[in-house]
């Protein structure tokens, strides 16, 4: 620079600012990895509610057809059985 008065930083100066450095990218990384982890638990739940609303409906469904009721109308017969072979032949119902 064409002067004397430089000031250069000495090998401790150096050390303390890569060891913070390094302190503080572990911890952006545990943050990302606490967001991560946030977000795979929160996509677990969810399936979980999806998975117990769908057993709840079906449980629903077997209870009405069990008493009786029409999955496709909603009118209650004596025979269900025979209902669903004359009325709605094309409905096959899952098990």
């Amino acid at each position: 620079m064409g002067h004397q008065w430089v000031y250069k930083k000495t090998k401790a100066e150096k050390l303390k600012e890569e060891l913070k450095a390094e302190r503080e990218s572990r911890a952006r990384e545990r943050a990302s990895n606490d967001q991560y982890e946030a977000r795979l638990r929160d996509e677990r739940d969810s399936y979980k509610n999806k998975a117990r609303a769908q057993k709840a409906a079906k449980t629903r469904l077997k209870n009405r057809v069990a008493a009786g009721v029409c999955p496709c109308c909603n009118r209650t017969f004596q025979n269900l059985a025979r209902h669903m072979d004359h009325q709605h032949p094309d409905f096959k119902s899952e098990s």
